[in-house]
């Protein structure tokens, strides 16, 4: 009977000893899966902002396509404006040239009458 009662107290020991493992089993399966979703949620969280990266680098690209697109426009509208002025900055310089040279003209008319004071051909211009 000892012999029985040394051998149901060995396996109440090994019992015990078998629950701690299983407790201390059963923590580190938990840990372990903890880990596992938390290395799965953060794959899936970096692909998700990989793809949000990815979204907003194409959003940003339509913008500056939609912005280089509107640029071309302006400038091909100021560009026709420029050739539509053009012509008439020709003839205003043109006509600033022909004004400029009349005046000059005139001036050294008054100025050859003012120095002939009494000399009436001076009127009519040198002899030639």
């Amino acid at each position: 009977m000892k012999k029985l009662e040394r051998e149901l107290a060995s396996n109440k020991k090994e019992i015990q000893q078998a629950r701690r493992r299983l407790k201390t089993a059963q923590v580190n399966l938990q840990e372990a899966i903890f880990e596992i979703m938390k290395r799965s949620g953060s794959a899936q969280s970096e692909e998700a902002k990989r793809t949000e990266t990815l979204n907003q680098a194409e959003q940003d690209l339509r913008k500056a396509k939609y912005s280089i697109d509107q640029q071309k426009e302006d400038i091909n509208v100021a560009y026709q404006k420029y050739e539509g002025l053009e012509p008439v900055q020709d003839q205003a310089k043109s006509n600033c040239e022909n004004i400029t040279r009349q005046y000059y003209a005139i001036k050294k008319k008054f100025s050859d009458l003012n120095s002939s004071k009494g000399n009436s051909l001076a009127i009519f211009g040198q002899k030639s």
